[in-house]
């Protein structure tokens, strides 16, 4: 991998780039796993320090940026909230925005029940 990152932070950003941009991912390949780990105990940023316009580029469609950056918001106000429940609820909301979105996911009827439309080739 072709960088100049000199930090921990600086490589898991430059990772996570190059990984965006969906070029010269083979060099990572074998690395992710590492680099994960790596990322999930770096310092969280201080969401709460952000304006809203830079909270949203921040976190983009990451459920678990947004449960960090609403966990922290909570902790001001003096409510102590669950961390891994709030990213289950973050990703939920994202993936079934993106259902919402595209048409995809399940179709709900009025009595709750749910299904999945598939095209058969």
């Amino acid at each position: 991998m072709n960088t100049t990152a000199k930090t921990l932070e600086e490589l898991v950003a430059r990772a996570h780039a190059i990984r965006d941009a969906g070029s010269d991912v083979l060099d990572l390949a074998g690395f992710w796993p590492l680099i994960e780990v790596a990322a999930a105990n770096l310092p969280a940023p201080d969401y709460t320090a952000m304006s809203g316009p830079e909270l949203l580029h921040t976190c983009r469609d990451d459920g678990h940026k947004w449960a960090t950056a609403f966990c922290q918001h909570a902790k001001k106000q003096g409510h102590n909230i669950d961390h891994g429940w709030m990213v289950g609820w973050f990703a939920n909301a994202i993936e079934h925005s993106h259902d919402v979105r595209t048409g995809g996911g399940p179709v709900v009827l009025p009595d709750g029940s749910a299904f999945f439309v598939a095209e058969v080739k």
